[in-house]
């Protein structure tokens, strides 16, 4: 997908039940979230509060993927750091935001080597 090719090191579930459970079962907090709002068992929003809402999770920064422009400022008061609105674009502004991510959590500036530790999609 977009980030296919990228060395860039995933892993991905497929609704917020699954989710959970990863999260429950991580052995290392995830560096990243990439979390598209359009899950098809519930609601993203609900998910970036109850991730914010435990202690030892609220510090993973969320990137929020959606094809709704309008869930911009609901993305953001939810506590996601970053939005991206699906377009032809979106792989590039994505790529750009998880370096940025990297290089503001002290990972490092070459992203292609980190590890991109969960993709939460559809």
């Amino acid at each position: 997908l977009w980030i296919r090719g990228t060395g860039l090191v995933m892993r991905r579930v497929a609704n917020g039940r699954e989710l959970r459970s990863f999260l429950d079962r991580c052995l290392t907090t995830p560096r990243c979230l990439l979390l598209d709002l359009g899950l098809g068992d519930e609601d993203g929003l609900k998910i970036c509060d109850e991730i914010k809402a435990r202690p030892s999770l609220q510090k993973i920064p969320i990137i929020v993927l959606t094809g709704h422009k309008k869930m911009l400022l609901p993305a953001l008061n939810h506590q996601a750091l970053y939005f991206i609105h699906k377009s032809h674009k979106a792989n590039q502004e994505l790529l750009a935001v998880i370096r940025s991510v990297y290089q503001d959590t002290a990972i490092g500036a070459n992203c292609n080597t980190a590890q991109f530790s969960l993709w939460c999609c559809q």
